[in-house]
C-alpha cells in the first residue's frame, strides 16, 4: 500500500530536522515516495543529507526563500504521481503502519476525503530521556457527518478549539491538489491557512481518525504571534476573501444558497477569529501565573505522596516500569513499541534544540 502514497515535507532553515526525519524513514527500509518541497537559501553541506535528497524514491523541489508555505505546497503539489498524499512536517514523525491504514480504510470509504490517527506530542532531545509522549486530545474523534455544513459545524464548533483536524491527514491525490490549490488562491497569510484547507477537506468529503499511532510532533512553546499580527493576518479583506473560496466550494457540493454559505461561514469563522485573538492576548499574562501554580501544586503533590505508603509504592512501581519499558506510554507497547522506540532514537541521538526548532519560525515572523 505505501506505494501508493507520497510524504509532502516543506522545509526551510531547518535541514537538521529533514534530516533527522529522514533517517527516520530510512530506517523502516520501506520504498516511500517524497516530495521535498524546500525554500532554504543556502543548498545543504552534510553529506549524509546530500545523499539522501539524490535517492531515487525522493523529489527534491528547491523554492525562492521569501514564498509563502501555502504557494509553495501548492506549486510543488502538481508533482504528485501516487493515488494518495500525506502532508508531514519537517519536525513531525508520521508512522508508517498507520499510513498503510489510512490508505486501505480511504480504499473501501469514497464518501471520506481524509484518514488520519493518534497524534502524541514529545518533548526534544534534553528532556525526552526522562519524560513519555503525551497524547493529544483523548477524546479527539471522526467527523463523519453526511452535509458538509454539519462536518463544518463540528471543526468550527469545537469546545474550546480542542480536536482533531484534517490538516496533516492522509488524502486522494486530486483532492489534496484541490485543497492546496484553493488554498493558494484565497489565502495570503499565516492565520487562515489552517482553517481554509480544513474547512476544503471538510466540504468534500468526511474525517476519520482510526484508533492506531499515527504521528508524533515536536513539543514547541515558542509563540511569534502578537496583537498586531493578529490583527493583520484577519483583516476584514483577507477573512472576506477565504469566505468567497469556501462559499464557492460549498455550494458546489451542497444544495445551499451562496449568501446561506456565507452568513455561516462568516459567523462560524468569527467565533474561531475571537478565540485566536483572546489565546495571543492572555499568553503572556498567563504563563508566569501557571508556572508558578504548577510549582505549588507539584510541592504539594511530593509532600502528600510521602504521607501516603501506598502512593509512594505505585510510585515506585510506576518509576521502574517507565525505566524498563523507556517510558513509553501504556497505550503504545503492545502494537506501537518499535515505532515509539524509532521516533524517541531519532530525536535523542540528533540532540536538535528548541532553539534550534525556531530557526524559521523567527525569520517568518519577521
Amino acid at each position: 500500500m505505501l506505494d501508493k502514497i507520497t510524504i509532502v515535507i516543506p522545509t526551510y532553515n531547518r535541514y537538521p530536522f529533514l534530516l533527522r526525519l529522514l533517517q527516520f524513514y530510512s530506517s523502516y527500509n520501506l520504498v516511500i515516495k517524497f516530495l521535498i518541497l524546500d525554500s532554504t537559501p543556502k543548498y545543504p553541506k552534510d553529506k549524509r543529507l546530500q545523499k539522501i535528497l539524490s535517492m531515487k524514491n525522493i523529489q527534491w523541489k528547491r523554492y525562492d526563500p521569501d514564498i509563502f508555505f501555502v504557494d509553495k505546497i501548492a506549486r510543488g503539489s502538481k508533482f504528485i504521481e501516487t493515488e494518495y498524499a500525506v502532508l508531514c512536517a519537517d519536525d513531525d514523525f508520521i508512522i508508517p503502519s498507520t499510513l498503510r491504514s489510512c490508505i486501505e480504510f480511504l480504499n473501501t470509504h469514497q464518501d471520506y476525503s481524509s484518514a488520519h490517527g493518534l497524534y502524541f506530542s514529545h518533548p526534544n532531545s534534553d528532556y525526552l530521556k526522562n519524560k513519555s509522549f503525551t497524547l493529544w486530545f483523548s477524546d479527539g474523534h471522526s467527523i463523519s457527518d453526511n452535509s458538509p455544513i454539519e462536518r463544518l459545524k463540528a471543526y468550527l464548533c469545537r469546545v474550546n478549539g480542542k480536536g482533531y483536524v484534517p490538516h496533516y491527514s492522509v488524502h486522494r491525490s486530486n483532492q489534496f491538489k484541490l485543497i492546496w490549490t484553493e488554498t493558494n488562491n484565497y489565502v495570503s497569510d499565516w492565520g487562515l491557512s489552517e482553517l481554509f484547507p480544513c474547512c476544503m477537506s471538510l466540504i468534500y468529503g468526511k474525517m476519520k481518525v482510526l484508533r492506531e499511532f499515527y504521528a508524533s510532533r515536536e513539543k514547541n512553546n515558542y509563540h511569534f504571534i502578537d496583537n498586531v499580527k493578529v490583527n493583520n493576518m484577519f483583516s476584514k479583506m483577507k477573512l472576506e476573501k477565504s469566505i468567497e473560496g469556501l462559499t464557492n466550494n460549498l455550494t458546489s457540493q451542497y444544495d445551499i444558497k451562496s449568501n446561506q454559505a456565507e452568513l455561516f461561514l462568516k459567523d462560524s469563522l468569527g467565533v474561531i477569529i475571537e478565540r485566536v485573538r483572546q489565546r495571543y492576548i492572555d499568553i503572556s499574562a498567563n504563563t508566569f501565573n501557571n508556572r508558578i501554580d504548577d510549582e505549588n501544586d507539584s510541592t504539594l503533590r511530593i509532600v502528600k505522596n510521602f504521607l501516603r505508603p501506598r502512593s509512594r509504592l505505585k510510585k515506585i512501581f510506576n518509576y521502574y516500569d517507565n525505566v524498563y519499558n523507556n517510558n513509553c506510554p501504556q497505550n503504545l507497547r503492545k502494537d506501537y513499541f518499535n515505532d515509539y522506540l524509532k521516533v524517541r532514537d531519532a530525536v535523542i541521538l540528533t540532540r536538535l534544540t528548541s532553539d534550534e526548532l525556531n530557526i524559521s519560525r523567527i525569520d517568518a515572523a519577521s
